[in-house]
């Protein structure tokens, strides 16, 4: 085979070898466009990815803070301090003189109109860190 590519003329050598360089050239380019073309995508990707993790983030956080908001206001009601001064006084609050199982009406009402108008809750506890086993609990 050797002997034969001796045997041919110069112009079929140059013909050979500019081929060759032609497939070379086209192919060392195919793969640094591939290669640069995979990465740009890739980064194009990661972006994207980047983005939506920021915005579901952002949103959990809202979401989050709603909740705070929301127990903070509900915590602060005056039915829950109400019951918890009934509950350190015998069971009738000193302030006004109402029960516990009246404060615990007047909770109940704040809690299942919040319940009713926020779609997010399914149900309300709360819980008697003194006495754990006293519960209040509602569910929509």
């Amino acid at each position: 085979m050797i002997d034969n590519l001796f045997s041919l003329g110069i112009r079929a050598r140059l013909l050979m070898a500019a081929v060759l360089l032609v497939l070379l050239s086209v192919g060392s380019i195919s793969s640094l466009m591939y290669f640069n073309f995979s990465n740009a995508l890739i980064h194009k990707d990661q972006e994207k990815l980047d983005q939506a993790t920021k915005v579901s983030g952002f949103q959990l956080n809202l979401i989050l803070m709603r909740f705070e908001r929301d127990i903070l206001l509900l915590s602060n009601m005056p039915p829950v301090s109400g019951m918890i001064r009934a509950r350190d006084n015998g069971g009738v609050d000193p302030l006004d003189g109402s029960t516990a199982a009246m404060w615990r009406d007047r909770l109940e009402m704040v809690l299942a109109e919040t319940l009713q108008s926020n779609g997010m809750y399914r149900g309300a506890w709360l819980v008697d860190v003194r006495n754990p086993s006293i519960k209040f609990e509602l569910r929509q």
